[in-house]
This record gives C-alpha cells, structure tokens and sequence, in this order.
C-alpha cells in the first residue's frame, strides 16, 4: 500500500537514460532499414509490373483486343525508359503508340530512382489469344544496389502464351550502372 505522499513516475534521469537507448537502437537499425526499404520497393515494382501484365493479358483476352504495356514518352513506346510512366492502353492499330482513338486502361508513374527496372524491347502487346505479339517474350528485371555494394534483384520473366512468372535475378550487376 503506498503513503499518501508517493507519486509514479520516472525522474528526468531516468528518462534522459531511456531516450538515450532508444537513439542509440535507432542509430543502429537505420542502415539496415535504409536496405529492407530499398528491397521492399524492388520486390513492389516487379509485383506491380506483374499485375500489369496480368491485366493487359486478360483484358485482350476477354475484349478480342490487342492491348499494349509501354513506357510512353511523347505517346510513343520508348524502350529507353522502362522506369519512367508506363501505360497499358487497347492499341486498335497495334502500331506501339497511343493514338486518340486507343483507349488507356491503366497507368502507372515513374517508379523510385534506386530501383533500376529493365525489359529488352520498347513494349509488351497481347494478341486476343493471351499469346505475346511477334515473339515479344522477356524477361523484366528490377534490380537495385544495398548499402554493402551487392546488387539484387527480382525478375519477371514473360513467356510466349503471355504468362508471367517471378524468379529471382542473379544478372542484376550487368543492368545496373555504375
């Protein structure tokens, strides 16, 4: 039982020496926070691209269209930038570029500077079949660099009925620069 005259609580010490340890915890955990942050991302953006995929395969499936996923500068497909804005549109002419009577069905921004995300061709288009036009498989490939110099990565590779599956990357050092 406690005397009328006790109080709870923590003296300024007490609390100057708990603030101290969290920091110190703190200062300890960020570099390898700064690393799961990075890998997280990279596993994101593949996972993004693989529902990407998976839409525009489902949709040219379902509306007997051929529909195109591209990074667009300039409504065109560029091959260049596959970290930049993409976009997946129904592309009436299949000629790789957004005119204004193709239909937009989803787009995506740019995606984080530390994460390198590369495709061997300038676009990826679905036949009405779900199979990928003019032999456009690959493999996409998000790789980024940790803290310690290794290089990552997580790959999505496309096959020619337009089906994706995850693997992990072991080529990452060749897609990332220097």
């Amino acid at each position: 039982m406690l005397s009328k005259g006790m109080q709870w609580g923590f003296t300024l010490f007490e609390l100057l020496v708990s603030v101290s340890i969290c920091a110190i915890l703190l200062m300890l955990a960020i570099p390898s926070s700064r690393d799961f942050l990075v890998q997280y991302k990279m596993e994101l953006t593949i996972s993004e691209y693989k529902r990407l995929t998976a839409l525009a395969r489902l949709y040219a499936v379902n509306h007997t269209a051929v529909v195109t996923l591209c990074p667009l500068i300039e409504n065109t497909c560029s091959h260049a930038d596959w970290g930049g804005p993409a976009s997946v549109f129904v592309d009436f002419d299949s000629n790789g570029q957004l005119d204004p009577e193709d239909v937009t069905l989803h787009h995506v921004s740019q995606i984080d500077t530390a994460i390198r995300l590369s495709y061997p061709r300038s676009a990826i288009s679905f036949r009405p079949d779900g199979s990928v036009m003019a032999l456009h498989n690959g493999t996409f490939r998000s790789c980024a660099k940790l803290s310690d110099g290794r290089a990552i990565g997580r790959a999505l590779a496309i096959n020619f009925s337009g089906k994706g599956s995850l693997k992990d990357a072991s080529d990452c050092e060749d897609y990332l620069p220097e």
